[in-house]
């Protein structure tokens, strides 16, 4: 079963590429140390939908996600399992 088989419609907010105070969160730490972060843009909801799009998931299948981030990837898995999940 394709993930997004379940993924409702994602709302304008939801849709928006990047948060830019988050994305200038994200450059203004990276100008002060660049060393010590991993990425200079936040990921957006898009991006998130990319990387799931073709994720092919049977019932009772388990997602793990691993890692600090701001959120998106964690809010677009939640939209798109289904309501007995």
């Amino acid at each position: 079963m394709n993930f997004s088989t379940h993924c409702r419609r994602a709302s304008k907010r939801e849709n928006r590429n990047v948060d830019l105070p988050l994305a200038w969160h994200f450059i203004r730490h990276f100008v002060r140390n660049p060393a010590s972060v991993g990425a200079i843009a936040p990921s957006s909801p898009r991006l998130a939908r990319a990387m799931l799009r073709d994720l092919a998931l049977d019932e009772g299948d388990n997602i793990l996600e691993l890692g600090p981030g701001t959120g998106s990837l964690t809010r677009e898995i939640k939209r798109c399992l289904p309501e007995s999940a």
